[in-house]
């Protein structure tokens, strides 16, 4: 790095590195952009702004930058379209090495520093860095694991490197390379993709490559004015991909040596552009999907062992029913597989080659697997219909460096592939057990879970959700001592039904997700009270689960919640981590219940469920008789089930739901137990009022014994 430090940007001299920055309509972002470029670390660069015809300020602001900075070169042009204007940059650029920024995007300020050293250093024709994905509210490292970082290789010699997101801007290219080989963008007017041909171009030829693990990049994938966001494109994929067939037809060595992993990678673009386009342009580029499939699979190019089984299934369908794939997540748009993770799975489209799965694969007949022994810590994963997601959960489970666990996966009932799916797993994964049973709900196989468990700790993981890529290595380390629960963040991710790639709206600052407090703390009400009740991103202590008999209750909304604060209650101590080290996914079908969504989808059983389980939490109490250490949480938590019941009742039950609170407290004796406590009054009153439905409830909500008030006022026909 020292040789290139304080270099002055000496015009004579020439730049060292040229970055061309394609600019069109991006005013919102395109000052961040410049203001990374010009305070890089190394000085000694070119910064080729094109301003391809914007309509917006960004021709203004550019030449503000070009006055301020000599380093800036500013070309204006009429609208020609991305794959033209990068074109332009790089026959302009002075220097021997070029980048590409794209204006709405950032970079780190060592990034052409870092690759023009690691380039030179090795005598690449190409080196890529990582890049972090900025979503609307979230920020996810794309770095893809099944390739070998810092080291010199041919990408062609290893064909995986064709799965890699095809990002031309995280790429610093020798110019000569770029000129002798002729590699150009593909010049389509107002098209998107177009680093797709571009980037396989440079895969195929680059003789020495390198890809390595700095993030350098920081990549908006939600700009108003990206052009592969436009959901009215719908046929530019497939330019990109005819361009690559041009291409392959010239280099029969590079064809026979890529063999169908081109195709494998084009499945993917090409579903994540049906469920990115606008819906009523989906029928005719669906039919064009399956068209283009069925001659690659009449021509004999696609090869088993580049799709996993899940991708195989959706391939089928895509035969069978083209439009149904629209709403499917494949495994590789989250988690491309590494070689030998890679999982063949027959299909019978009913014609042609098609894929089929070995003939030893088909008969084998594997032996149930013993239980793994004098493991940490036992995963349980409990799975129904969860093949949307299943994928990306296990990925991110057999991807964690501790092999000191057991994953129990329950399969309850699956009429999907997930039962597939997990068995695939399980025969590459030595940690995962896989159990079958009747189905019975999500609480029903978490007790099967509980009940195979091996471990000292158990922790559960929904279907649809996945872990940070450090959570046992951060967690797993801190079992020790006399804490008998572990808890720990977890990101809130949102399904968008614009882009089911993508995470969503995530919210990064609500405390029910983010605790504040972190360290060794006592099980105090108040600190129960300060922390979500959620059963993932926990650990639990086994012994106090197996010595208090504790097992979820029948599956009504509040279960997992219950037997959380059982397990709080009974606990002597807690870890807390603030970190986000667990990601769940809300959607229509996730178990999570809020006010907003209830007010949303009114339910009588749900607000039925709510009540009857705080009902089964203050029995417990009683039973172990230490009710009366806890009236402070069980106040607490009765006003906030109160709260969601309201929400999930309909207008015309909600006398009957008045009836069954007031039953309830009579039942718990909780005018004696709770005497003179304002949480117990609120509940009453408000139940009482649900009696005489023209007068709606107010609520006066109670964070345990911190003196924090929350403030709301409970309107039957908002459910706030």
């Amino acid at each position: 790095m020292d040789a290139f430090q304080g270099l002055s940007g000496d015009a004579a001299a020439g730049p060292l590195v040229s970055v061309v920055v394609p600019v069109y309509n991006a005013g919102k972002y395109l000052r961040r952009c410049l203001d990374s470029l010009i305070g890089q670390t190394l000085k000694n660069i070119e910064i080729l702004c094109i301003n391809d015809g914007s309509t917006d300020n960004c021709l203004e602001i550019l030449k503000e930058y070009a006055v301020g900075d000599g380093r800036v070169r500013l070309i204006s042009k009429p609208n020609s379209g991305y794959g033209h204007t990068v074109n332009l940059g790089i026959a302009m650029a002075r220097a021997d090495h070029v980048g590409i920024l794209e204006s709405d995007d950032y970079a780190e300020p060592n990034m052409f520093e870092r690759l023009l050293e690691v380039s030179t250093t090795h005598d690449l024709d190409t080196v890529c860095c990582c890049f972090k994905w900025l979503f609307r509210y979230d920020e996810v490292v794309h770095r893809p694991s099944w390739i070998p970082f810092n080291r010199v290789f041919a990408p062609i010699e290893k064909p995986y490197s064709f799965f890699v997101f095809p990002s031309a801007w995280t790429v610093l290219y020798k110019k000569d390379f770029l000129r002798e080989n002729k590699i150009r963008f593909l010049e389509s007017p107002d098209a998107s993709f177009q680093d797709t041909s571009f980037v396989f171009k440079c895969r195929a030829l680059a003789r020495r490559h390198m890809h390595i693990r700095d993030v350098l990049v920081h990549y908006r994938s939600h700009g108003e004015n990206a052009s592969a966001g436009d959901r009215e494109k719908v046929f530019c994929i497939a330019d990109e991909n005819h361009e690559i067939g041009n291409f392959l037809a010239e280099h029969g060595v590079i064809k026979r040596k890529l063999g169908g992993i081109r195709f494998a990678a084009l499945f993917f673009r090409y579903l994540a552009t049906l469920q990115r386009i606008a819906e009523g342009r989906r029928p005719n580029f669906a039919e064009y999907f399956r068209a283009e499939f069925l001659r690659f699979q009449d021509e004999g190019c696609l090869d088993s062992k580049f799709f996993h089984i899940v991708d195989a299934g959706v391939l089928a369908r895509l035969f069978r029913e083209p439009l149904t794939i629209a709403s499917v997540a494949p495994s590789a748009v989250y988690s491309p597989r590494a070689p030998k993770q890679l999982l063949a799975e027959k299909i019978s489209p009913g014609r042609g080659k098609g894929l089929r799965r070995p003939a030893q694969q088909e008969n084998e007949k594997r032996a149930p697997r013993p239980a793994k022994k004098n493991v940490s810590l036992s995963l349980i994963v409990p799975v129904r219909n969860g093949e949307a997601h299943l994928c990306q959960c296990l990925d991110s489970v057999v991807e964690q460096s501790s092999s000191d666990v057991e994953i129990l996966c329950v399969d309850g009932g699956s009429t999907d592939k997930s039962g597939e799916i997990l068995e695939a797993y399980a025969r590459r994964d030595r940690r995962i057990r896989v159990i079958s049973k009747e189905s019975g709900g999500p609480g029903d196989a978490r007790n099967a879970g509980l009940d195979a468990a091996t471990a000292p700790w158990v922790g559960f993981l929904d279907a649809d959700d996945y872990l940070h890529p450090k959570t046992f290595e951060r967690t797993m380390a801190q079992l020790h001592g006399d804490i008998d629960l572990l808890c720990f963040s977890n990101v809130a991710a949102f399904n968008d039904p614009q882009n089911p790639a993508c995470h969503g709206n995530v919210e990064k600052n609500d405390p029910f997700y983010h605790p504040k407090i972190s360290g060794i703390y006592a099980l105090t009400d108040s600190v129960i009270g300060s922390c979500n009740h959620l059963v993932v991103s926990k650990l639990y202590r086994k012994s106090t689960i197996d010595n208090h008999g504790l097992r979820f209750a029948p599956e009504e909304p509040g279960a997992a919640m219950v037997f959380h604060l059982q397990c709080a209650v009974l606990s002597r101590a807690a870890k807390f981590i603030a970190k986000p080290l667990y990601h769940r996914r809300l959607h229509e079908g996730s178990s999570a219940i809020t006010a907003e969504g209830a007010a949303a989808k009114k339910n009588f059983t749900g607000a039925r469920g709510l009540v009857a389980a705080l009902r089964f939490f203050g029995n417990f109490l009683v039973k172990k008789e230490i009710f009366h250490r806890h009236t402070v949480l069980f106040g607490q938590k009765f006003v906030e089930n109160f709260r969601l019941a309201c929400a999930l009742c309909p207008p015309e039950r909600e006398i009957e739901l008045g009836r069954l609170v007031l039953e309830s407290i009579a039942a718990l004796e909780l005018d004696r137990r709770m005497s003179g406590q304002g949480d117990l009054k609120k509940i009453r009153g408000a139940a009482e009022t649900l009696l005489e439905p023209k007068n709606p409830p107010n609520l006066e909500l109670r964070r345990g014994e911190t003196g924090t008030f929350l403030r709301k006022t409970w309107s039957k026909t908002s459910g706030r």
